[in-house]
């Protein structure tokens, strides 16, 4: 990966955990690391979005990094994600993630 890595250590750390998160369990790939030369930095953090629109960004992120990383399980991620299940049901919905 060609990154010079200008911030720290811990970006690092944090690209190499999104990795596999998003990785298939065997290996990371490239396309499993965020692209961090035009992607900000934190999902929902753009200049010119209404909170709301940012809070959004953040939820929609998350929600799909933690279905993701349960393989899909709804119970699990709301487990995960301290929620109940009915509310992440509810946010799929509202944020079209199905």
């Amino acid at each position: 990966l060609a990154y010079d890595w200008p911030g720290n250590v811990r970006e690092l750390k944090n690209a190499i955990e999104r990795g596999v998160v998003m990785g298939n369990g065997i290996e990371i790939l490239s396309e499993d690391l965020p692209n961090l030369a035009s992607n900000p930095k934190y999902p929902g953090m753009e200049v010119g979005l209404t909170l709301k629109e940012a809070i959004d960004s953040f939820k929609k992120e998350f929600i799909t990094l933690n279905l993701k990383h349960t393989s899909g399980n709804r119970s699990l991620a709301a487990q995960t994600m301290c929620i109940q299940r009915t509310y992440l049901s509810r946010l799929i919905s509202k944020y079209d993630l199905h």
